[in-house]
């Protein structure tokens, strides 16, 4: 056009919030896998390869030293290097499991852990923390404050006193690998959150439901590969089968465990999963 400085101006005013808003509906429309882009500035160097190499010996149970291809080869074909090159970057999925320092280049993945004193958000701590650590150690820290700050209520059942934890282990660490494997990465100011109330627990991720997805569905097993490298490294170190059954199995577990059910909503852009205390029950 013959007057092109105003649009110039007002496209790189628009530009980048447009870009993220367009990622997210790419991403929701299921054609971006959000895990698989790259994150800037980084490459191999950002990689901790001797987690790299626990990682093989656990799936494979052989040394790096032991495959036949180049380590760059090896993690291209894993999704961790967006190219099988040295200097090419690292994707988010991969720096989540395996970088040096996650905290530096994916400060989002860090998670945030609360146990406050009564049942509202607006009530004092009594313990919180930040966690910046690698996938499957950040799931293992949650739930070692969660079983902290929970209780071991007993129960006389005939002569037998029974100990039941407040919270089932196995449905915690549901909701928590749920969390990290299908919230959206693309909402780069958000945290998986973990809340500890006197009445519940509350694990909220990042994001809304993907497109077609509703709780309702979720309920009975549908699910969306958001983050099909994420899921795929979770299920392989053993958390998680990625395949929508972990919100039915939830649900199940804590029927049977006669723990009322878990609750599930999108709340403020959050999904967030509500598990009861089984100490709750018992005043009711």
């Amino acid at each position: 056009g013959s007057c092109p400085t105003p649009s110039v101006a007002l496209a790189s005013t628009t530009r980048p919030a447009a870009r993220e808003e367009v990622g997210r509906l790419y991403q929701d429309s299921g054609e971006v896998r959000f895990d698989a882009s790259p994150v800037p500035g980084t490459t191999v160097a950002d990689l901790d390869m001797a987690v790299v190499e626990r990682y093989l010996q656990s799936i494979r149970g052989i040394p790096l030293s032991a495959v036949d291809i180049a380590p760059e080869q090896l993690l291209a074909n894993w999704g961790v290097l967006t190219a099988a090159d040295a200097d090419a970057p690292v994707t988010l999925g991969g720096m989540l499991f395996f970088a040096r320092e996650v905290s530096q280049f994916v400060p989002h993945a860090s998670l945030k852990l609360a146990r406050f004193k009564g049942v509202d958000l607006g009530d004092d701590y009594i313990d919180r923390k930040e966690v910046a650590e690698l996938l499957p150690d950040a799931i293992d820290m949650a739930l070692q404050f969660t079983q902290r700050h929970t209780n071991l209520s007993a129960r006389i059942a005939g002569l037998k006193r029974e100990e039941t934890p407040e919270y089932l282990e196995p449905a915690v660490r549901e909701a928590l690998v749920n969390a990290f494997a299908h919230r959206d990465y693309s909402l780069r100011g958000s945290n998986v959150r973990v809340f500890i109330f006197d009445d519940r627990l509350e694990v909220r991720s990042p994001g809304r439901l993907p497109n077609g997805v509703t709780v309702e569905k979720m309920r009975y097993g549908a699910h969306s590969t958001r983050n099909p490298t994420v899921v795929r490294f979770l299920r392989s170190l053993g958390y998680g089968e990625g395949d929508g059954t972990g919100v039915p199995r939830m649900i199940k577990r804590c029927k049977e465990a006669g723990i009322r059910e878990p609750n599930f909503e999108e709340l403020n852009g959050d999904f967030v999963v509500t598990l009861w205390s089984s100490s709750s029950l018992e005043t009711q």
